[in-house]
This record gives C-alpha cells, sequence and structure tokens, in this order.
C-alpha cells in the first residue's frame, strides 16, 4: 500500500494517507494479524481534514499497524493529529482476559522529515495522535515537527490515553522507541501538556470490586529515548 507525491489528501474527520478507518475486531488475545502491514506515504504535501483523527498513514486504526513508513509529508486537523495514526485504539472487545505487547500494537514504523499539527484542537504526536489500549514498539521519529495549537503535543504520542475498560486487564507498553532532530530546528510544542515522547498521559490503576478478580491498568515507558530534542511550551 503506497501512496506517493500526492498533492491533497483531504477530508472532514477519519483522514488517512493509506486508510481513513480501519476496523479489526477480535476476541483472541494472541492474535498477531496485522490490520495494516507495509504501508508507505512520501512526499503527500496535504493530509489533512476539517475535523478530528488525522493520520499519516490511518486516520483511526483499531488493531495493529506494522512496519508502516511516512516521510517528507504534511499531516494536519482539528485534533488527533499523527505521524502514522490520528486515533489508535488497540482493542475495544471487553472479552479478552490480558491484553498485552504481543496483542495490539504500532510496530516497526517511523515518520521523518515531516510536519504533523493540530490547526485548532487538542493532541499531536509523531506516531499517534490519541493512543489508547495498545503499545508502541520499535518505532522511530525523526526531523518533525510536530505542534499543538492547544494543548497535548508529543515527539511519540499526544495523549497516552489509559482508562479502565471493563471485565479487561490491561498492561500498555511504550519500548524501545526513539526520537531524533538531527537538523537542529524541528521542534514539538503546544500551549500546554507538551513533552519531548509523551504529551499527556493517563495511568489508572482501579480495582472492580464487582468482579472476582481485580482489573488494572498500568503503563510501562521502558528504552524510549531521544536525541537533540527542541520542546517548547508556547504559553510559558
Amino acid at each position: 500500500m503506497k501512496a506517493i507525491n500526492c498533492t491533497e489528501i483531504s477530508g472532514v474527520s477519519y483522514v488517512g494517507g493509506i486508510v481513513g478507518q480501519e476496523t479489526y475486531n477480535t476476541t483472541n488475545s494472541s492474535s498477531t494479524y496485522y490490520s495494516i502491514q507495509g504501508a508507505y506515504v512520501e512526499n503527500c504535501t496535504n493530509i489533512v481534514g476539517t475535523g478530528s483523527n488525522i493520520g499519516g498513514v490511518a486516520g483511526y486504526s483499531n488493531g495493529t499497524i506494522y512496519a508502516a513508513a511516512v516521510n517528507k509529508s504534511t499531516i494536519k486537523g482539528i485534533s488527533s493529529v499523527g505521524g502514522i495514526a490520528g486515533y489508535y485504539v488497540g482493542s475495544t472487545t471487553q472479552s479478552s482476559s490480558y491484553v498485552s505487547c504481543q496483542t495490539f500494537y504500532i510496530r516497526n514504523s517511523l515518520c521523518t522529515n515531516s510536519t504533523v499539527k493540530t490547526t485548532s484542537g487538542n493532541y499531536a504526536g509523531g506516531i499517534a495522535g490519541t493512543f489508547e489500549y495498545g503499545n508502541i514498539q520499535y518505532c522511530y521519529v525523526g526531523n518533525t515537527d510536530i505542534s499543538s495549537t492547544s494543548y497535548g503535543a508529543g515527539g511519540l504520542i499526544g495523549y497516552l490515553k489509559n482508562a479502565k475498560t471493563q471485565s479487561m486487564q490491561y498492561i500498555s507498553k511504550v519500548m524501545n522507541n526513539y526520537i531524533a532532530n538531527t537538523n537542529g530546528t524541528t521542534k514539538v510544542s503546544a500551549n500546554d501538556q507538551v513533552g519531548g515522547l509523551i504529551g499527556k498521559m493517563d495511568r489508572v490503576i482501579e480495582a472492580d470490586s464487582t468482579k472476582n478478580t481485580d482489573n488494572y491498568e498500568d503503563t510501562y515507558l521502558e528504552d524510549v529515548y531521544g536525541s537533540n530534542l527542541i520542546v517548547t511550551n508556547i504559553a510559558a
């Protein structure tokens, strides 16, 4: 799947360089099937939406993205704008007993030499604008300007959302990712909640007294690197 030298890919919400919205539902928590694999986007000067969930590869993704690449492209929308996925939800099923890094993820993907920005709303990220119920592993963001006109901008994720899901034990892992700026000019910026890696992160641990076992949600950061990053709080 490729999109190369596209002048404009546009819509309202759920706009992506390859897929606007994709949903992959499964009750098998050990599934390793890829929803999107090997997608490549280059020299797309205007992947744009006048609404939310705008991504270099997928506007909205529910499943797995593997080996996706975006280079020399501009991605912009109102809110939840990402270099790979605008809004990523790893799993919406409530029947799986455990969701781990082998289950749903964005993996081995990169966004380079690009611009990712919200035009009036929140959450811009080099890989995902908003990321919920899944894992990001072995991804790379390089020389990419990431900005939110409001709040929530991160070199990797604008908003890592980790909220309670009924009847599910859930662990999110963000590990072995790298964000780099080799040209000395690209930056991550927002009015508030701006981070070199993650703009905003929820970490919730909550027991469910109505179940025999506790539900728990946790977030792990491991081996995530940043190099020569310029991080700016616009409102400061």
